[in-house]
């Protein structure tokens, strides 16, 4: 898509590198830590989990970084462009917690999807 949107195709090098980073983000998916759920054991406690002023903050200022990111896609420089369109990227990775969250709410609701708070959409939503 990067002729697309910025004029270039990629080099075997990049596309080389692209594939290396999907390789290792599936080793790390399918071979990583699972357990970090332990101690949500309730929808409720996962729910509250977001209540954090930290992580609240961390939410805003990825927002902020994001907007950022995007508006350097459309007038920045061609560097910058190209900087920006890459970090998107990793940026975006950063929301998978609401993936892992929805899951976990899913796993917890005793009565399956029937069960799950509105929150599950919301956070399923937001991971897509």
């Amino acid at each position: 898509f990067s002729e697309f949107f910025v004029g270039e195709s990629p080099t075997r090098v990049q596309i080389g590198a692209a594939s290396l980073i999907v390789l290792g983000e599936v080793v790390v998916a399918v071979s990583g830590d699972h357990t970090n759920d332990e101690k949500m054991d309730t929808v409720y406690k996962v729910m509250a989990s977001y209540d954090d002023t930290a992580f609240l903050s961390f939410f805003v200022a990825l927002f902020l970084w994001m907007v950022t990111m995007l508006l350097l896609t459309r007038f920045g420089a061609p560097v910058a462009q190209r900087f920006a369109w890459g970090v998107l990227g990793g940026s975006i990775t950063g929301l998978q917690n609401f993936l892992k969250d929805s899951l976990t709410m899913l796993k917890l609701s005793e009565g399956g999807l029937m069960t799950v708070p509105s929150m599950f959409y919301l956070f399923f939503g937001l991971a897509m």
